[in-house]
């Protein structure tokens, strides 16, 4: 498998920006980076590059509105860009009760009351910030549970 570098060099060559052996400048090869990660980055939200769909489960805090994830945080794991339709809750006793996602931090904030609590929350919004996203459920779990992303 190429790295970064190498698809950065092979392109220079094919669009002639440099000639067999001649090296990037520093300049060029970090705004070259900058592109092919824009780009990686593009094709993955448009699902154009999706290498797969992973499942994970974390156990849901007691009490908590909103959690981390990423690299550190509460769900210490990858940051997802998105977090897909068929995420659920499940309870101790293997039930389990589907999330629905809201894609607007709109439809969010739209919501009554967000400290009422439940067993199952019934919606999830997603914020991929950056270097952690944030998960918000309504209403909040009163007791811990399982998510499954």
């Amino acid at each position: 498998m190429p790295t970064a570098n190498e698809l950065i060099e092979a392109a220079s060559l094919k669009l002639g920006a440099k000639q067999t052996g001649e090296a990037l400048t520093a300049d060029e090869a970090s705004d070259s980076l900058s592109i092919l990660n824009s780009m990686l980055e593009y094709w993955s939200i448009k699902k154009l590059l999706v290498y797969q769909i992973q499942q994970e489960s974390f156990t849901w805090t007691a009490g908590a509105a909103s959690m981390t994830i990423g690299s550190g945080g509460d769900f210490d794991t990858t940051r997802p860009i998105a977090i897909e339709e068929g995420t659920y809750f499940r309870d101790s006793n293997n039930i389990d009760v589907p999330v629905d996602i809201l894609r607007t931090r709109a439809a969010y904030d739209s919501l009554p009351s967000k400290s009422d609590t439940t067993t199952f929350p019934g919606y999830l919004y997603y914020d991929p910030a950056y270097p952690l996203g944030v998960l918000y459920v309504y209403p909040v779990p009163a007791s811990s549970i399982t998510i499954k992303l």
